[in-house]
């Protein structure tokens, strides 16, 4: 399978240590991709759509977020300023498997912690909030709420097919050997490189 992407080594103190620290900044191509991120627990904002590509790159500069693309000309005008991955493959496997591959991304970082409409993190429910659920939810499971978007998400089936995908992606696509520093083009213009196309 080919895919294109920037292989470039980025300047040393441009990147987070590792993909625990990352904030993943995904276009309006990969909402689908940035709701799965946001499932594993990464820090994860998704365009809205119509927003001109210049300010996709001035956002993703200006909060330390290294952009998800397949967009050739966004990645060139985040390239040299900050962090780009140009993704290739066509669907939610290639793109699960190679940023697990590229960055040495666990897809079971912290499952589930994060809101997956807006990313906000979080909250452990109170009986108060619990109020409205069903009897046989409330008071017996993990129950989580947004506050935010004043939601209340617990393990139900929808989750736990959710969570075995995640966990299917983490033993399929995990590489013990992927390196996060050596695959994301910080700093570097990526017209020196050619974004060439790379075969698997």
């Amino acid at each position: 399978m080919a895919t294109s992407g920037p292989h470039a080594k980025p300047a040393d103190n441009a990147l987070p240590s590792g993909p625990a620290q990352v904030a993943f900044l995904c276009d309006e191509m990969l909402a689908g991709l940035g709701r799965w991120l946001r499932a594993a627990g990464y820090d994860t904002v998704v365009v809205e759509r119509g927003i001109d590509d210049r300010q996709v790159a001035r956002r993703a500069v200006h909060e330390g977020r290294v952009l998800l693309t397949r967009d050739r000309r966004l990645a060139e005008q985040v390239a040299g300023t900050g962090a780009v991955l140009l993704l290739g493959g066509n669907d939610i496997y290639a793109w699960a498997r190679e940023l697990a591959e590229r960055l040495a991304l666990d897809w079971m970082f912290r499952p589930f912690s994060r809101c997956l409409c807006c990313n906000t993190p979080l909250e452990l429910a109170d009986a108060a909030q619990q109020g409205d659920l069903p009897p046989a939810v409330r008071g017996t499971q993990n129950v989580r709420y947004c506050t935010a978007c004043d939601k209340l998400f617990w393990e139900g089936s929808h989750v736990r097919r959710m969570q075995q995908r995640l966990r299917e992606w983490k033993g399929r696509y995990t590489q013990d050997g992927a390196v996060f520093a050596d695959t994301v083009t910080v700093g570097v213009d990526l017209s020196v490189f050619g974004l060439d196309e790379q075969s698997d």
